[in-house]
């Protein structure tokens, strides 16, 4: 953790990650079924929902991100992302019940949002960033982008490389030079995550009763 920065902890994220496998349940076997809210607060973030798949290798390979960065009451947003990260990421085809099995579900929740000085001005490992910016011949036109605090370390890049790939992810095709850097207006902010895999939450369920899925 850099100095000056104090990551909120939520004790309660565990359970958002469960909820989410529960959701998912709820959406590929029984849809007609109730899903118990078991742990998840009542209280307003924003939120991302985060899908990985591990294979037969070990190597793990994103399935599905989506989120908000506004406020939302959290049964709502993980109901609604959860749906939309599994089955409605347009990167991806949707989540299928073979694969259930090998995925990891991460909850991340934001906080602290602020305006930065410049494409330099965040810390690595501590802050996310959005971007934003428009070409001076279509000035109407907003490009934008946003990374989650834990891209761009588990990805490994720099500061530069972090930016450059955000305009990209923005859907700019142009050249990138140092000048349109130097134009972004970015938003940075903190968060917190928490993981959990489908044997995880099958150990949970199975320990409170509560286990609901087919063979």
């Amino acid at each position: 953790m850099a100095e000056g920065y104090q990551r909120q902890e939520f004790a309660w994220l565990k359970d958002c990650c469960n909820f989410c496998f529960d959701v998912l349940h709820h959406k590929l076997f029984s849809p007609t079924a109730s899903i118990p809210a078991q742990g998840v607060p009542s209280a307003d973030y924003p939120l991302f929902v985060t899908w990985d798949k591990k294979s037969q290798s070990g190597h793990e390979s994103l399935r599905g991100c989506i989120g908000t960065l506004s406020p939302v009451q959290l049964l709502d947003g993980l109901n609604k992302y959860t749906v939309q990260s599994a089955f409605n990421d347009r990167r991806f085809s949707p989540i299928s019940a073979r694969e259930v099995p090998f995925l990891k579900c991460s909850v991340s929740i934001l906080y602290q949002f602020e305006p930065a000085l410049n494409y330099l001005d965040w810390e690595i490992g501590i802050h996310g960033v959005t971007i934003e910016f428009c070409l001076s011949d279509d000035p109407r036109r907003v490009y934008s982008a946003t990374y989650l605090p834990f891209v761009a370390a588990e990805q490994g890049w720099n500061h530069l490389e972090t930016m450059d790939s955000l305009i990209r992810k923005s859907g700019y095709e142009g050249h990138v030079t140092e000048r349109l850097r130097q134009a972004l207006k970015i938003t940075r902010f903190q968060g917190s995550k928490q993981s959990v895999t489908f044997d995880d939450y099958k150990l949970k369920r199975m320990q409170e009763g509560a286990w609901r899925w087919p063979h």
